[in-house]
C-alpha cells in the first residue's frame, strides 16, 4: 500500500535518543504522544503488534495485512494480502485481478492460479496459456484460416471475417468494418487506407502486458497491467486510432533477448548506417506508451548528421499514467522499484557487444537504481549513464551514503586516510563509512609532524589532496587538516615537534576547513541515518519516519557506477517539478532544521550541494556533474531530456566500447574542439557579438533558438567552426 510506505517507526527497544520512552510523554505535532501504550484497533486483522511507532512482521505470503512493515515479504497489496517484492501474489493468494498474481491468473474462485491447459475449463482468454477460451469454454489453439470463429481473438491471424471465419488481414482499398480488419490498421469510410501506422522505430522494451493481434503484439493508453518480465520487440509501428475509440496501439513484433541483441547488431553493422552505439532511454513517472515512443522516434528521424551515431531505444516501464501527481506515490514506491528488480533479472539482456549508454530521466532514475542494487553479478555494460533531472536523493554519489566506494578505493583495504566533510569530526565521518577514529588513528594522525614531511604528504596524497608541499604546521586538536587546497600538518606555528596530540572529536576549525583523518577497523556498523531515533528536547520532538527500504538502501551510487563506465549529473536549479519529491519523501516530522535534507532533496535540483558532499576520489573519477540550469527554458524546468543543449551533451561525452572515457574541461576553461568539453560544446562568449576572440572555451552549450529571446542570457555569436554559441 503506497500510503503506508512512510508509517512511523521507533527501535525495537522502544527507545529514543538512548533514554525510554515510558513515562516520557513529549507531545508531538501530530497529535501522538510518546510513551503511551498502544491500542489494538478492531480493524486490524494481522495479529501485528500495532503502534504508531512500530510494527512487527508476523504475516507471511498470502496473509492479510494492513501494512507493509507487517508483511515479512515486505509487500502489503492494495488487496490487504500480503505479495511479494513483485507486487504479486503467490497460487492461493486472494486476488481480484490476473494481474495480481504471479501467475498472470486470478481464478474464479478470486485465488491466484496457474493458467489453464487446452482442454479443461476457462472463463476469458487469459485463464489459458494458448491465450484462447473458446465457445465451449474450454481453452484451445488459436484457429487457421477458414475455421469458423466469433472474434478476432479466436484467429492466430487476428482477423475474424463477417462470414464467421478466419481469415488474413485486408490490404488497401479493401472493405473493412473497423481498423483491425486492415495490415495497415486503418479504416476509413469502410475501406482499408494505408498509412494507419505512419511512424516506426526499430526496437522498444517493455514491461506493460501485451496484446496478441496475429503474429503481432501491441499494447497502448488503457493496457492497465504490467507484465512478470520486461519483453523485447523490434519493428514497432505506432497507430494512432487502431484501437477501440479511436485510441493508439503501439505495435510490435515480439522476440527473444537473444534475437533482439542479434537484430541490434545487424542494424547497427549494417553498410551505411549512421549508428554506431545503443542509446536506452529509461523514462519517469506519468509517461504514456506514446510519449516514450515519440522521445525516441523524434530522435532518430534527424537524419544521418544530427543523431551522433547514437540509436535510441526507448525502456518503457508500467506507471500510473493519466493520474497527474496523485500517482507519484505509488508508482515510486510500487511500480519502479519492480521494473528496476525485472531489469535487473534481465541484466544478461543488455550485455552486447556493441556500445550502449543510457539516458535516465526523472524517476527513471530510482528505476536505474535499483536495477543496480539487484544485479547478482554486475559488470560495466554502459559506456555513459546520463541522469537527467533524476529524482534521487542528493546524496547519491556522498560520503556518507557510500561507505562501499570508499573501501573500493583502497583496493578492499578499508582502512586509511579520508578526508572528512567540511568542520566535521573524524570520529564522526570514520563511523559513516562503517570505520572509527581509535587509539592507532590519534597516533598517526598526530604523527604526521614537521620531521615526517614524506610521511604527511602521502597521506595528504592517499585522501585523495595532492600537495607539493605542507604549508603550515598546527597543534590545536583540529590538526592535522586542509585549508583552502592548502595541506596542514600537525606541529608548532614554527615547525617545531607539539607536545599535544591529535583528537578524534574535539577541535574547532574555521569554515570550509576538513580534517584529514586516519579511519581504522572498528565495530561500528554504520548505517544510512534514515532516523530511528527522536530528538526529545522542551516542547519540540523530532519524529522519524519509515522510508522504503529502496530508498535508504546505502551504497545506490555505487550500484551505479558498477553499471557504467561514467556517470554524467545533468541537473537544473530552477526544477519545479523536483518539488513533488519534497512532499512525499518526508524524513521526520517536526525535523531539526537541516536535517536529512540529503534525503528529501533531488539530486536533478541540487546538483551543486550533491557535488559537495562527493568527496571521495572514487566517485570524482567516474562521475561528472553538468548544470544546465542557464540553458533550460521549460515551465516546469523539468522536461530537457531531449532539449538541443542535453543531446549535445550526450554526443560531446561519447565514447565507444574499447576505448577510455577522458575526463573533459570544465566550462570557461581552453578548449580545441567540441569533444574537448564536459558540456559537450566548445565556443565563445560574450555579450558583443563583433568582438573578437583568440581562443575558444568551453561554454554551457548551443542556444535553443536563433531569436532575441536569448539576449538576456549573454547574447550570440558563431564560433570558428561556424556553430551559434550561448553564454
Amino acid at each position: 500500500m503506497a500510503a503506508t510506505r512512510c508509517s512511523v517507526v521507533a527501535n525495537p527497544e522502544n527507545r529514543v535518543d538512548g533514554r525510554s520512552l515510558e513515562g516520557v510523554g513529549a507531545e508531538v505535532g501530530t497529535g501522538l504522544r510518546l510513551g503511551v501504550s498502544p491500542a489494538y484497533p478492531d480493524f486490524l486483522q494481522d495479529k501485528a503488534k500495532w503502534s504508531p511507532f512500530s510494527c512487527e512482521a508476523t504475516q507471511n505470503m498470502c496473509d492479510s495485512c494492513t501494512r507493509d512493515c507487517a508483511c515479512t515479504t515486505g509487500n502489503c497489496s492494495w488487496n490487504f494480502v500480503c505479495y511479494g517484492s513483485d507486487r504479486r501474489g503467490t497460487n492461493g493468494c486472494f486476488c481480484k485481478f490476473d494481474s495480481d498474481c504471479t501467475s498472470g491468473r486470478c481464478s474464479k474462485n478470486l485465488r491466484c492460479d496457474d493458467k489453464v491447459k487446452n482442454g479443461s475449463g476457462c472463463l476469458f482468454d487469459n485463464d489459458c496459456e494458448s491465450v484462447r477460451c473458446s465457445s465451449s469454454f474450454k481453452c484451445s489453439d488459436k484457429l487457421d484460416n477458414n475455421k469458423g470463429c466469433l472474434e478476432d481473438d479466436d484467429c492466430a491471424s487476428g482477423r475474424c471475417s463477417k462470414g464467421l471465419t478466419c481469415q488474413d488481414k485486408l490490404e488497401n482499398d479493401q472493405s473493412c468494418g473497423e481498423p483491425e480488419d486492415c495490415k495497415s490498421r486503418n479504416c476509413e469510410w469502410f475501406t482499408c487506407r494505408p498509412d494507419g501506422c505512419d511512424k516506426e522505430i526499430p526496437f522498444m522494451i517493455t514491461n506493460i502486458e501485451l496484446t496478441m493481434d496475429g503474429p503481432d503484439h501491441f499494447w497502448g493508453y488503457h493496457n492497465d497491467n504490467y507484465a512478470n518480465e520486461f519483453q523485447f520487440l523490434k519493428n514497432i509501428k505506432y497507430c494512432e486510432n487502431a484501437g477501440s475509440f479511436d485510441a493508439y496501439r503501439i505495435y510490435g513484433e515480439l522476440v527473444s533477448p537473444e534475437e533482439f541483441k542479434t537484430a541490434v547488431t545487424d542494424m547497427l553493422e549494417a553498410e551505411g548506417s549512421p549508428y554506431d552505439h545503443v542509446l536506452y532511454s529509461i523514462h519517469g513517472f506519468q509517461t504514456e506508451p506514446k510519449a516514450s515512443f515519440e522521445d525516441a522516434h523524434n530522435f532518430n528521424k534527424q537524419g544521418v548528421e544530427n543523431v551522433g551515431g547514437y540509436l535510441v531505444i526507448p525502456v518503457n516501464w508500467r506507471n500510473r499514467w493519466g493520474l497527474l501527481q496523485t500517482s507519484y506515490e505509488y508508482d515510486r514506491n510500487n511500480l519502479a522499484p519492480m521494473a528496476g528488480e525485472q531489469l535487473a533479472r534481465q541484466f544478461d539482456a543488455f550485455k552486447s557487444s556493441y556500445s550502449a549508454s543510457a539516458v535516465v530521466h526523472s524517476m527513471g532514475n530510482y528505476v536505474f537504481r535499483n536495477m543496480a542494487h539487484h544485479v547478482k553479478n554486475p559488470e560495466q555494460i554502459f559506456q555513459n549513464v546520463f541522469m537527467v533531472a533524476a529524482d534521487a536523493r542528493s546524496d547519491m554519489f556522498g560520503d556518507k551514503f557510500n561507505p562501499a566506494a570508499a573501501a573500493d578505493k583502497h583496493g578492499g583495504l578499508r582502512i586509511g586516510w579520508y578526508l572528512a566533510e567540511k568542520e566535521q569530526p573524524c570520529s564522526q565521518f570514520c563511523q559513516s563509512i562503517d570505520l572509527q577514529c581509535g587509539a592507532d588513528s590519534l597516533s598517526k594522525q598526530t604523527a604526521l609532524t614537521p620531521s615526517n614531511t614524506a610521511g604527511t604528504l602521502a597521506a595528504f596524497n592517499d585522501a585523495g589532496i595532492s600537495c607539493d608541499s605542507i604549508d603550515l604546521y598546527r597543534d590545536y586538536p583540529g590538526s592535522p587538516l586542509e585549508s583552502q587546497g592548502k595541506c596542514v600538518g600537525f606541529g608548532t606555528d614554527n615547525g617545531g615537534t607539539s607536545p599535544h596530540q591529535s583528537t578524534c572529536d574535539g577541535g574547532y576549525l574555521n569554515p570550509g576547513q576538513r580534517r584529514l583523518c586516519y579511519c581504522e577497523n572498528g565495530h561500528n556498523k554504520g548505517t544510512e541515518a534514515e532516523g530511528t531515533t527522536a530528538t526529545i528536547g522542551g516542547l519540540h520532538a523530532q519524529v522519524d519516519l519509515k522510508l522504503p527500504d529502496e530508498e535508504m538502501t546505502l551504497n545506490g551510487g555505487y550500484d551505479i557506477t558498477k553499471l557504467t563506465n561514467h556517470t554524467h549529473v545533468v541537473w537544473n536549479k530552477n526544477d519545479k517539478a523536483l518539488l513533488l519529491r519534497e512532499l512525499f519523501q518526508i524524513p521526520c516530522i517536526l525535523c531539526v532544521p537541516g536535517s536529512l535534507a540529503h534525503i528529501r532533496h533531488a539530486l536533478g535540483k541540487y546538483g551543486d550541494e550533491a557535488e559537495k558532499m562527493m568527496n571521495f576520489s572514487y566517485f570524482r573519477e567516474r562521475v561528472t556533474f553538468h548544470d544546465l540550469t542557464p540553458l533550460v527554458s521549460s515551465f516546469d524546468g523539468h522536461l530537457y531530456q531531449w532539449d538541443p543543449s542535453a543531446e549535445h551533451l550526450y554526443k560531446g561525452n561519447k565514447f565507444q566500447k574499447g576505448t577510455a572515457f577522458l575526463i573533459k574541461t570544465g566550462n570557461d576553461q581552453d578548449c580545441d574542439g567540441n569533444s574537448d568539453c564536459a558540456s559537450g560544446f566548445c565556443g565563445f562568449c560574450d555579450g558583443d557579438v563583433n568582438a573578437t576572440y583568440v581562443n575558444p572555451t568551453c561554454q554551457y552549450g548551443p542556444p535553443l533558438l536563433l531569436d532575441t529571446s536569448l539576449a538576456s542570457k549573454g547574447g550570440l555569436r558563431k564560433n570558428q567552426w561556424g556553430e551559434y554559441d550561448l553564454s
